[in-house]
């Protein structure tokens, strides 16, 4: 039987105070055996062995318990109350950049839908720099909410998929979805996250049993992972307590808010077809995606047992309900998304490989020729572009963005030079004999050498970079070349 709008509200209630609950269950178990570890050593180790029990007593529990209770409030007011930020630290986001076309748009339609929910909610926008399609939603008690998603999912969706995909992310938030996942993440899944980071210290052999002091560090460290393991399983109990249902509560929302059940299917297609940020979104907060990130087979079952250990609905359900919704059949919502894609990649080609959009002078001059550098939109992010000589400077955050996205086509001509410029910097790689270009450009921006260097070992187009500034530039054709090569694979 469907449960009511308040039983739903009532069980997240309920769920909050189960988190809580659990948190204080940690620091109880923890601090008795602690308390019980220490109490025997320094009994055991006394006049008073065999007089005194090495156990700890009724009332000494009680005090631990109160401690236990103490700990969790500061844990809990601690974390709930700093669960944006952390959270997005973690995830490695950062706030909509309005100058970039991609993010601009996303900003309006996260603002629109705001808008249409009732603005009960501050929403702000966040990017997280992945090619990995996902997206998210976290807020807080206080009516503060973030909306999330990857540069690969701005640069593959349409408006009206991305616009679907945000009104999900609305719905978790306005619903009270989003405060409970947040809250669970919160309390244990940053700290578990720390499990991982700690592990891989100890597999990485980075831990040295010589040298003074390392014995104590090492017995410390060993504590600290005792104690994060203790908070994994704990983080494990509460995913029990996410349900499932809530993606499609949300997707329901989603359908409610656009009258578009097609355009939500498109999207979720889309992301379940690719990498949806596997290995490089953390485990532990998985729960708070669209769809998650890890391919688990679990995921995509039925049934009590499925219902108990997956946070998410399987997408083929997913996508069959919002397909009946618009009368039609999940094969014409794959179909078209198909469909969309081959159409977005053959317009690409019949655009000019480094063509952009003027804008208006910028303040820098050319490092090369010293002219006037020109504003541009290339491939949705800002640029300056010499037209004199060609060059272009782009900002280093900026890169990835470029990288991702598949606006424009590269002609026969960059796609040779392309080929001709990685053979030639392998040649170059192996040469001990080849004496290093010394003549550096200086930074437009602060004036400083900036440094002459491949781009990375990977793809050897040389460019001219700014450490201090962060700028990069790229003579005539470079640009292109390395979003060819790294389009296409060629790596060295």
């Amino acid at each position: 039987m469907a449960l009511t709008y308040t039983e739903i509200q009532e069980a997240k209630s309920i769920r909050i105070w189960i988190f809580f609950t659990v948190l204080l269950l940690f620091y109880f178990v923890i601090a008795a055996v602690l308390g019980n570890v220490t109490k025997a050593f320094f009994v055991l180790n006394s006049e008073a062995a065999g007089k005194v029990t090495p156990f700890l007593t009724g009332r000494e529990l009680l005090y631990i318990l109160f401690f236990a209770f103490g700990a969790a409030v500061i844990h809990a007011a601690y974390s709930v109350s700093n669960a944006l930020p952390l959270i997005t630290r973690n995830l490695g986001a950062h706030n909509a950049d309005l100058s970039d076309k991609y993010h601009e748009r996303f900003k309006k339609i996260v603002d629109e839908v705001n808008v249409a929910t009732g603005s009960k909610y501050k929403i702000t926008s966040i990017v997280i720099p992945t090619v990995a399609m996902n997206a998210f939603a976290i807020s807080d008690r206080h009516r503060n909410a973030v909306i999330g998603v990857t540069e690969g999912l701005l640069s593959k969706l349409n408006r009206q998929q991305l616009e679907a995909v945000v009104a999900h992310e609305c719905g978790h938030i306005v619903s009270g979805d989003s405060f409970q996942t947040t809250v669970g993440c919160a309390l244990f899944g940053i700290y578990a996250a720390m499990l991982a980071a700690l592990g891989k210290v100890f597999k990485g052999g980075r831990v040295r049993s010589s040298g003074k002091g390392s014995g104590g560090i090492i017995l410390f460290l060993l504590l600290v992972y005792a104690i994060l393991s203790v908070m994994q399983f704990f983080y494990n109990l509460i995913r029990l307590f996410i349900s499932r249902d809530r993606e499609l509560r949300a997707d329901a929302v989603a359908v409610k808010l656009t009258r578009d059940p097609i355009s939500l299917g498109g999207a979720l297609y889309s992301i379940s077809r690719g990498w949806r940020g596997m290995g490089y979104i953390d485990r532990n907060l998985e729960s708070l995606f669209i769809i998650n990130p890890a391919r688990e087979e679990i995921d995509e079952a039925e049934g009590l047992f499925a219902n108990l250990l997956s946070t998410h609905p399987p997408i083929g359900k997913r996508i069959s309900i919002l397909a009946n919704m618009a009368h039609v059949d999940v094969k014409d919502i794959e179909n078209s998304v198909i469909s969309q894609e081959k159409l977005k990649e053959h317009a690409r080609f019949q655009l000019p490989g480094g063509a952009g959009r003027e804008t208006s002078a910028s303040a820098f001059n050319c490092p090369r020729c010293k002219r006037h550098l020109m504003d541009e939109e290339y491939e949705g992010a800002l640029a300056q572009r010499c037209l004199s000589c060609g060059g272009i400077l782009v900002e280093k955050g900026r890169l990835p963005r470029i990288m991702i996205r598949r606006e424009k086509g590269f002609d026969e001509r960059v796609q040779k030079i392309a080929e001709l410029t990685q053979r030639d910097g392998l040649t170059r790689l192996r040469d001990k004999t080849r004496v290093p270009d010394r003549s550096y450009l200086k930074c437009p921006k602060c004036g400083i050498d900036m440094i002459k260097g491949f781009y990375t070992m990977a793809y050897l187009v040389e460019v001219d970079k700014c450490d201090f500034c962060g700028l990069v530039w790229f003579d005539t054709d470079e640009l292109e070349i390395l979003q060819y090569l790294i389009e296409n694979k060629k790596s060295s």
